[in-house]
C-alpha cells in the first residue's frame, strides 16, 4: 500500500532536504540511516571508553591516597614493594633467603616495618 503523502523534511544525517512518504522518516536514504547508526554506535563506544578511563583514573588516585605504607607498622608484600620501590619477586626472594622476616597468616605474609628498617641497618 503506497502513501500519497508528500512531506518535505531535512535529513538528520546529511542535512539535505528530501520528500518523505511517512511521518516517521528521518533520513533521505538507506545510506544516511546506516551512516548515522554507525556514528551513534561509535560515539557510544567512545563515551564508554571515556567513562572507564575516568573511573580507572579515580580508582588509581583513591588507591594512592589509601595506600600509605609510611604510616603502617605492619605491611603486606604489596606495601613493602611500594615502600622499597622493588618488585614482588625481589621481596619474596628476600623472604625466602631469610633476609627479611615475616609473620605468616595462612597464605598471607605480614612484614614488620622494624624488620625492613633492620634490613637496611645491616647493609
Amino acid at each position: 500500500m503506497s502513501s500519497n503523502m508528500r512531506i518535505p523534511k531535512v535529513c538528520e544525517f546529511c542535512k539535505k532536504e528530501f520528500i518523505a512518504m511517512k511521518l516517521t522518516t528521518k533520513f533521505c536514504s538507506l545510506q544516511c540511516g546506516q551512516r548515522n547508526y554507525k556514528k551513534t554506535k561509535r560515539d557510544e563506544k567512545i563515551g564508554l571508553a571515556h567513562q572507564q578511563f575516568k573511573a580507572t583514573r579515580n580508582n588509581i588516585a583513591s588507591n594512592i591516597v589509601e595506600r600509605r605504607p609510611n604510616e603502617k607498622p605492619y605491611l603486606s608484600i604489596k606495601d613493602a614493594c611500594t615502600l622499597l620501590n622493588a618488585s614482588d619477586t625481589t621481596i619474596r626472594r628476600a623472604i625466602k633467603d631469610g633476609k627479611l622476616k615475616t609473620i605468616r597468616i595462612s597464605k598471607k605474609h605480614i612484614i614488620r616495618r622494624e624488620d625492613i628498617e633492620q634490613l637496611f641497618k645491616l647493609t
